[in-house]
């Protein structure tokens, strides 16, 4: 959620209450971050919608997995 704060500028999620915003993050997907900033790269975009993922199978599994993922991509385009 903060990666996607940074990328995008503003939250996943965001409603008048906190029942609100829990609703959303149960039941919703977040807004695609191609449509909000259409500069960041594809790559760092499906690492984030990944770390994001409602079903935990689908997430990373470690923390050094997520941080493995993002160090190829940076490392692979110098922008």
């Amino acid at each position: 959620v903060v990666m996607y704060e940074m990328l995008a500028g503003r939250p996943p999620f965001d409603g008048p209450t906190v029942v609100h915003i829990l609703r959303q993050v149960a039941d919703d997907d977040p807004p695609n971050l191609s449509d909000i900033n259409q500069t960041i790269p594809a790559e760092v975009i499906a690492i984030c919608a990944k770390a994001m993922a409602k079903r935990p199978e689908d997430r990373f599994s470690t923390a050094t997995e997520f941080s493995a993922a993002l160090r190829t991509v940076l490392l692979a385009d110098p922008t």
